[in-house]
């Protein structure tokens, strides 16, 4: 069966992958999914695919799959690792050279700010964050935090 690495974006952790992982695992397929320093403000693209090749270890023939943020991470997986495929699943895929924090302005694209990104850009589900998106998110009306499954707001 397959390895699946699987890289999640910036404002997520890597309990979004939990039902695709579930579904994977079933299949048979090994599934890495870990959690990028997506908090460490010293962390930069270097650190996320070490995060990511020291959890895949000695694996081979590795799919490699990047999501949105993610997909700034998964090439540098990819040329450590012994890679069968990569896959840039709604990737934000930069030009040779192109910062992370270039991207948005290059490709006209406001920041993050809407609802569903709140609480300082981390997801938010629908229905939790307040209308502006201005980083107040209503845990109470959701139900669950992303990540540990709790009904309490983790701020």
């Amino acid at each position: 069966m397959a390895v699946f690495a699987l890289i999640h974006a910036a404002a997520v952790d890597a309990w979004y992958w939990h039902l695709l992982r579930a579904e994977l695992q079933a299949r048979g397929h090994d599934v890495v999914a870990v959690d990028l320093p997506v908090d460490d403000d010293t962390a930069g693209l270097s650190d996320y695919a070490t995060t990511v090749v020291e959890a895949v270890g000695t694996r081979r023939d590795v799919v490699v799959v990047g999501h949105s943020f993610g997909g700034f991470t998964a090439p540098l997986v990819v040329d450590q690792i012994s890679a069968e495929l990569l896959v840039m699943l709604q990737a934000q895929i930069p030009a040779p050279g192109e910062a992370p924090g270039d991207w948005w302005a290059n490709n006209r694209l406001p920041r993050s700010g809407r609802p569903g990104h709140c609480r300082g850009g981390r997801w938010c589900p629908p229905g939790c964050c307040s209308a502006t998106g201005t980083g107040s998110c209503r845990w109470s009306s959701c139900g669950t935090s992303p990540g540990t499954g709790s009904t309490s707001n983790p701020t």
